[in-house]
């Protein structure tokens, strides 16, 4: 009996349903989202990377320049100062070796007056004598002052000062070593210099009788002769009085002190205009020169042209600016008025 096709039918149908699942099934895989990429992300990872590696070694490379830059400049103003400083210890060797140069001239000086006026006061007493003799004989007023005199201290016994105020007034004529003949006055008689000075008056006629003064100096050592004297001094001849030596000192280190100050105020390599203005300001304010520039208050600067302008100062100094310029400002009025 022949089987039924139904079964068989069944079977083909049921390959057929397998089948069309098989095909549809890649289908349905495909329209899902891709997986991602790996490589593409090691890719981008590695550019973002080497774009940070580049960005930072020129980061590196400009702050290397700007350092390069600063430690120049740093070296350039510490040279600076450095040679400032130089020029600055060559200027005080140059002054100390001027100082000390004028130092041993100094002594050189004084050695020379040592060795001047170290002779004998022998010779001053001798004069003396041979003046005090006075009313002897005419021979002993003309004695001579014989042989030079040794350097022997012991041998002359001192004179009182009184002996030697009677002389003084007194009219005398010598002769020198050098056969000149002095007529005078004895003005004064120095022991320590060895010196004897004669006021040598002459009449002038084109002066209408008045005197007319002139004196000398002479070395006691260097006067060979007495040829005459007068006993007595006139009565109108007045003695020389006491010089304070202290009140000398005093006024020769104010006068030099007075010039330093005026040579201080004195600037090298200026303009006459600006050593005009200097001079104006510096009557009513304090300054001083700093090469050409003008230091006022030692706050504020004004530096060439000299106007208000040129005023410069810190801000914690706008005080002393604005006063310095209102006086810069008159100062200049009255100097351009004066020309």
């Amino acid at each position: 009996m022949p089987s039924s096709p139904e079964p068989y039918q069944q079977q083909q149908t049921v390959e057929q349903e397998q089948q069309r699942d098989l095909i549809e099934l890649p289908i349905t895989m495909s329209s899902s989202p891709p997986p991602l990429d790996l490589l593409v992300l090691e890719e981008k990872a590695e550019a973002l990377r080497t774009d940070l590696l580049l960005r930072l070694e020129e980061m590196t490379n400009q702050m290397r320049e700007a350092f390069h830059e600063a430690s120049k400049a740093l070296f350039d103003t510490v040279s600076e100062w450095e040679q400032q400083a130089i020029d600055k210890l060559k200027t005080d060797i140059r002054g100390i070796k001027e100082l000390e140069h004028e130092h041993k001239l100094r002594q050189e000086q004084l050695a020379r007056f040592v060795s001047a006026t170290s002779t004998s006061f022998a010779d001053i007493f001798k004069l003396v004598h041979s003046l005090m003799e006075g009313t002897t004989t005419s021979s002993q007023r003309r004695k001579s002052l014989t042989k030079p005199t040794t350097t022997t201290h012991s041998t002359a016994t001192p004179l009182a000062s009184s002996s030697a105020q009677k002389i003084l007034g007194r009219r005398i004529k010598l002769k020198t070593a050098s056969n000149e003949e002095i007529e005078g006055r004895i003005y004064a008689l120095d022991r320590l210099t060895n010196c004897i000075a004669l006021e040598c008056s002459t009449d002038n006629a084109a002066q209408q009788g008045r005197k007319q003064l002139s004196f000398r100096i002479i070395k006691i050592s260097h006067i060979k002769e007495v040829l005459s004297n007068q006993e007595d001094a006139p009565a109108d001849f007045l003695p020389i009085n006491h010089v304070d030596t202290s009140r000398l000192d005093a006024r020769e280190s104010s006068g030099v002190k007075n010039m330093r100050q005026r040579v201080a105020k004195m600037g090298v390599g200026v303009t006459k205009e600006a050593q005009d203005i200097f001079d104006a300001l510096s009557k009513t304010l304090p300054c001083r020169w700093s090469n050409d520039t003008i230091v006022v208050l030692d706050e504020v600067l004004i530096q060439p042209p000299y106007d208000v302008d040129s005023c410069k100062a810190n801000s914690s100094s706008a005080s002393s600016l604005a006063r310095v310029k209102k006086v810069l400002e008159g100062e200049r009025r009255r100097l351009e008025r004066k020309q």
